[in-house]
């Protein structure tokens, strides 16, 4: 289950995926906003959701859904993937904002996941309208990063290292 705003981290969602198939999972990657009418995880053993922070906070879809499956995500092997920039930054100030977001996330959804993998994002300032291109520019510049152009911080060997630690617990505890 993956919530996206300019479409890193369904990119990120595709990848985890693909590494927990080849572990021998048999994965179904979920965008949040689309979901159809009466949707469950019944039919799963595990999940793995996704989702990025703008403005410190989760998407809407990703809280309502968390909330709303808070009992069965407790019960059954699964785990958060925030997607941040913040999180290539090595400042502990920025690292304590992480852990505070999915604070918020766990006091707003009443799920708290026992793993959490935080990922650096990406700067896409081409998917940014107008206004958020030039906020973006403004962040960017704080951080002494690039403010054109499109540019991907994502730790992709960590992030399989972290799919296939997850994917190796979830047929485990299937065995």
């Amino acid at each position: 289950m993956y919530a996206t705003k300019e479409g890193h981290t369904a990119k990120i969602a595709a990848r985890l995926s693909l590494t927990l198939r080849s572990v021998g999972l048999d994965v179904d990657a979920v965008d949040a906003s689309a979901l159809p009418d009466g949707y469950t995880l019944d039919s799963f053993d595990a999940a793995l959701l996704c989702a990025p922070i703008h403005q410190e906070e989760y998407p809407p879809r990703m809280i309502g859904f968390a909330r709303t499956h808070a009992v069965w995500l407790t019960s059954h092997p699964s785990a958060f993937v925030s997607v941040s920039l913040s999180a290539a930054e090595p400042d502990d100030e920025e690292r304590e904002g992480l852990l505070h977001c999915v604070s918020e996330f766990a006091i707003a959804t009443g799920w708290q996941p026992a793993r959490v993998e935080h990922v650096a994002g990406a700067l896409v300032f081409s998917q940014y309208p107008f206004f958020v291109r030039q906020v973006m520019k403004l962040i960017a510049r704080q951080h002494h990063l690039p403010t054109s152009g499109d540019h991907d911080y994502t730790d992709y060997a960590r992030l399989e290292a972290f799919a296939r630690e997850f994917g190796a617990e979830v047929l485990a505890g299937q065995a």
